[in-house]
C-alpha cells in the first residue's frame, strides 16, 4: 500500500486552505498508508459514505469444546474499547469466569494520575529527571506519561541511559521498546513508537539497526 498522488493532493490542499505560507510537494518528507478493512457496504456510493461501524463472526466449528476464532470486520480507533467490550460478550460462552466490563473508567498506561492532576505529574517527572533535554523530556512524558519512570528507572544522568543514537533516543528507551512494546526492527522505533525517523539521519538509522541486531544475538 501507497499513497496515491491524488491523496497527496488531497492533503496539501487541505492544509493550503487554513494557512498562509502554502505547502508544496517539496515540502513532503515522509509518507505512509495504511489499509482500513471497512466493513462493505454495497450501497454506499462513495468511501467516506461506507458505515465505520465493525461486525463480528464467531466460527465455533463442529467441535463445541474447540476454541472459536472470533472475526472483526470494521471498526475505528476512537471504538476500540467498546469493539473490545463487544468481542469478549461473544466470546463470553467460552470464558464463563469473566468478570464485567471493565475498561470505560480505566485510564491507558502512564495516565493513571488523570486529566486534573497531570500537570503535577509531569512536574513531578521533571524534577526526578531534569537532566533530560527540554525537548526530549517532552517527547518522552507525552509518549509514556507515568510510565516514563519504568522506561528510565533510576537514571540520573544521560550517561546513565547508553547509547543515543540520535535525537535523544537512548538505548534504555529502546531496550524498553523491545521488551515491552513489541519493537523488533528500526522501523518499529522510528516510524510506529516514535516517529524519530523523521529525523533520522542513514548513519544513526545504521547504528540502531546494528545494536537491535546485537540484542537479538546477545539473546540467542
Amino acid at each position: 500500500a501507497a499513497i496515491s498522488e491524488t491523496e497527496i493532493d488531497y492533503i496539501l490542499g487541505s492544509v493550503n486552505a487554513y494557512f498562509a505560507e502554502k505547502t508544496t510537494r517539496e515540502d513532503v518528507v515522509w509518507t505512509f498508508s495504511g489499509v482500513r478493512p471497512l466493513f462493505d457496504d454495497m450501497a454506499a456510493k462513495t468511501a467516506s459514505a461506507v458505515t465505520r461501524d465493525y461486525a463480528f463472526d464467531v466460527d465455533r466449528g463442529a467441535d463445541d469444546r474447540a476454541a472459536p476464532l472470533l472475526s472483526i470486520y470494521g471498526g475505528k480507533l476512537t471504538t476500540y474499547r467498546k469493539l473490545a467490550e463487544h468481542a469478549m460478550e461473544k466470546l463470553a460462552a467460552t470464558f464463563p469466569s469473566a468478570g464485567p466490563a471493565w475498561t470505560r473508567e480505566a485510564s491507558l498506561p502512564g495516565g493513571e494520575s488523570g486529566y486534573a492532576r497531570w500537570p503535577e505529574t509531569v512536574a513531578a517527572l521533571q524534577a526526578r529527571y531534569g537532566f533530560l533535554d527540554a525537548a526530549v523530556f517532552d517527547r518522552m512524558v507525552g509518549a509514556y506519561g507515568e510510565a516514563l519512570v519504568d522506561v528510565l528507572g533510576d537514571a540520573q544522568s544521560c550517561e546513565a541511559l547508553g547509547r543515543d543514537f540520535g535525537g535523544g533516543l537512548y538505548a534504555r528507551e529502546v531496550d524498553y521498546l523491545c521488551a515491552h512494546e513489541f519493537a523488533r526492527t528500526a522501523d518499529d522505533i522510528l516510524w510506529r513508537r516514535t516517529k524519530l525517523g523523521l529525523s533520522f539521519s542513514d548513519d544513526e538509522r545504521r547504528s540502531l539497526t546494528d545494536y537491535l541486531a546485537e540484542r537479538r544475538r546477545d539473546a540467542a
